[in-house]
């Protein structure tokens, strides 16, 4: 498990408790409003607002003057040595605390690809699996399931029951992958540096495999019916609300 996977567990039973009398589309947008609020009430509470709401006459100022000024390059040295100073202060005042309320967002988005980015196949359906790189030696058990395969990187493999797997062999009759995977997961590979921070929820290919990269395409989950593919998914949806949500607490509370 990555550290942005942590509190995974924590929302997944939450979401659970919802889902009894919510749609998935509600709970996302629940999800949402709370990452929003709790990043801009994070990063209120950790700034300093005083000195930021005294610091912001001053780059007006300092601006305006830049703005308007018509003088002497030694002077307009002096003027744009101020606005850097006072741009430099401020982006230290805020830097610290905006990385800090950025963090909850960062847990809910990585929890949320996973959690609201795919659906499990219809059993019985076709699912093709594209393999990285082509391997003729590979095969599936049982050889049932392989419903067509185009070429020596891509298959048409038939999504078992809830009660079935499907295994993908080795040459020499060792389990590579299972379907379906331990979670839902488009991907699978050999495990990463990366992935100490974000893990892959469907587990990993062995690493002494010729295999590199397992796609599966998955089928994804819609939560808009109305305007273009990229904007039915969840991602859309999420950091819409979640943005509006910030901008709405920036404007009532007065967030510098």
């Amino acid at each position: 498990m990555g550290f942005f996977d942590l509190p995974a567990p924590l929302f997944s039973v939450i979401d659970a408790l919802l889902a009894e009398f919510l749609s998935a589309t509600i709970r996302l947008i629940i999800w949402a409003l709370f990452g929003g609020g709790l990043s801009m009430a994070l990063y209120r509470w950790f700034s300093k607002q005083d000195r930021l709401a005294e610091l912001k006459p001053k780059i007006k100022q300092a601006q305006r003057q830049l703005a308007n000024f018509d003088g002497e390059f030694s002077e307009l040295r002096s003027l744009i040595r101020e606005n850097l100073r006072l741009s430099w202060q401020r982006l230290g005042l805020v830097a610290g605390p905006a990385l800090l309320a950025a963090l909850p967002l960062l847990f809910l988005l990585v929890w949320a690809s996973n959690h609201f980015g795919y659906q499990t196949p219809t059993p019985g359906a076709s699912v093709q699996i594209t393999l990285q790189p082509a391997s003729s030696r590979l095969h599936w058990q049982p050889e049932s399931a392989v419903m067509n395969q185009a070429a020596d990187n891509t298959w048409l493999i038939q999504w078992p029951n809830p009660t079935d797997q499907v295994n993908l062999l080795s040459e020499q009759g060792e389990v590579i992958a299972t379907l379906p995977t331990e979670e839902l997961t488009p991907i699978l590979h050999q495990r990463q540096w990366w992935n100490w921070l974000v893990d892959n929820p469907g587990g990993h290919l062995p690493t002494d495999t010729q295999l590199e990269i397992m796609e599966i395409a998955l089928p994804r989950q819609s939560f808009l019916e109305l305007g273009p593919e990229w904007m039915r998914g969840w991602e859309f949806l999420f950091l819409s609300v979640a943005l509006g949500c910030s901008l709405t607490i920036q404007w009532v509370w007065k967030v510098h």
